[in-house]
């Protein structure tokens, strides 16, 4: 070989047991070698938990509750549409034929309730005295248009209200019980209907008796 030194073969020899043991002591333990017990919930997580789940189920009975709200309205919007001029035509012809029905009825110096105008009745509610006249039908119930009134010289105030099962809002009825008291005080009267003067604008004029005048037992006396 000439004096040379032999070339050196690395060898690799597997760990003994004992070293590796040693070893692994050195490593610090893992938090993902911990057992976990499934059935073991954080208080905090289950509270969230059955905060996300309330909060599911109120929006999904809040929408269920929206969707038959509008259901509801549009039958009875169909319904009112349908028996508009029907019971129209029966309250004209009963206004001809009961004494005791009439178009509208003095409530008191300033106020007139009674059922929808037909536009040969401006004239005469201008002769009455009617600077005023608040009207709670919808569109399609309304048969003398706002120009009308003001060609006339009377103020009119449109509430769009469904007929049959719904009422005024509480802003609503705010703002007519706001007009018919400011034409009161300047000494005018005015006019409050719906379709057959008994449901939506006899409301109105409850509250307005109530508001400034009498008490409700006596408003109510006064309307009937």
């Amino acid at each position: 070989t000439g004096g040379k030194n032999p070339p050196q073969r690395w060898q690799f020899s597997p760990r003994a047991p004992e070293e590796a043991s040693s070893s692994e002591d050195l490593r610090p333990p893992l938090r993902s070698r911990r057992a976990i017990n499934p059935a073991v919930v954080h208080p905090a997580a289950e509270r969230r938990f059955a905060m996300a789940a309330a909060e599911s189920f109120g929006l999904r009975r809040g929408a269920g509750a929206r969707a038959r709200r509008k259901a509801k309205e549009a039958a009875v919007g169909a319904a009112a549409r349908a028996l508009f001029y029907p019971t129209l035509l029966y309250n004209v012809v009963r206004s001809k034929v009961q004494a005791e029905f009439r178009w509208w009825d003095e409530v008191d110096q300033f106020i007139l309730l009674g059922a929808v105008p037909f536009r040969r009745d401006v004239t005469r509610l201008q002769k009455l005295g009617v600077h005023g006249v608040v009207t709670l039908n919808e569109p399609f119930e309304t048969l003398v248009p706002t120009s009308v009134y003001k060609s006339r010289g009377i103020d009119h105030l449109v509430i769009p209200t469904r007929d049959y099962m719904f009422a005024p809002s509480l802003v609503d009825i705010s703002q007519a019980v706001d007009f018919i008291h400011r034409n009161a005080s300047r000494g005018r009267m005015t006019y409050i209907h719906c379709k057959a003067g008994r449901g939506r604008s006899t409301t109105i004029v409850l509250c307005y008796l109530a508001r400034f005048q009498i008490c409700g037992f006596h408003a109510f006396k006064a309307i009937i």
